[in-house]
């Protein structure tokens, strides 16, 4: 029944590896490390369920994986520790994240926790109550990317409680001028060649709300909007 149900595996240790994840045009390597086969209509469909993945002091690097709308992805992650479960399914990949941590690079960033789950299924990528936690922020994203790996289109919440400008200065560059810690909810939607951001945002500085419009497919990062 086991086998006719799905392949599970109880526990997987990974101790100091190298880990490259790269995104291209079929997605995320990572997302193919299930081969898929031809599937009979008749039978079952095939999951795989990788129950507890355990990660020590890994170092991980991305590629093509650089931006991601308005933010500037870390291209290496030192230090990376992690308990993962990753389950597969013909028509949807999961990758809940127990908790990690990491040393970021370039951008820096000091990742304390990060929690959720990814899920990838018809293209889009789902976000699912992702939580980070750094040395002074503490922020929330929920929502999809949709076709990420081509013309992504966004529609995500994003919520700081706070969210220090000066620490995530790397990672979101049009806050970088302001040394504000905001707590902040915001909604991102559109694609990053006009993405839509509405805002509001209370801080020491005082409260404001907008809409603001954004291309980051520009290398100058266009922002434009009104807010008070």
């Amino acid at each position: 029944d086991r086998i006719a149900q799905g392949s599970v595996i109880d526990s997987i240790g990974l101790f100091e590896p190298v880990i490259i994840v790269l995104r291209d045009e079929r997605g995320l390597n990572l997302g193919r490390l299930i081969k898929a086969r031809p599937r009979d209509p008749n039978a079952p469909a095939r999951t795989v369920t990788l129950s507890d993945i355990q990660i020590n002091d890994a170092q991980v690097a991305l590629h093509g994986i650089r931006e991601m709308g308005p933010f500037v992805v870390p291209a290496r992650f030192e230090d990376f520790d992690a308990r993962v479960v990753f389950e597969y399914q013909p028509d949807r990949s999961t990758l809940s994240l127990a908790q990690v941590s990491a040393r970021a690079l370039d951008p820096d960033l000091d990742i304390r926790q990060l929690g959720g789950t990814l899920a990838f299924s018809d293209g889009n990528m789902h976000l699912g109550d992702i939580t980070m936690k750094t040395a002074e922020s503490n922020i929330h994203v929920d929502g999809v990317i949709e076709d990420y790996r081509g013309e992504a289109r966004f529609a995500l919440v994003a919520k700081g409680a706070p969210w220090s400008l000066p620490e995530l200065e790397g990672v979101v560059p049009y806050a970088a001028p302001y040394d504000l810690h905001p707590h902040v909810d915001a909604r991102i939607e559109g694609p990053a060649s006009r993405l839509v951001m509405t805002v509001a945002a209370a801080s020491e500085a005082g409260d404001v709300d907008g809409v603001l419009t954004g291309d980051f497919t520009d290398p100058n990062r266009r922002l434009e909007g009104l807010v008070g």
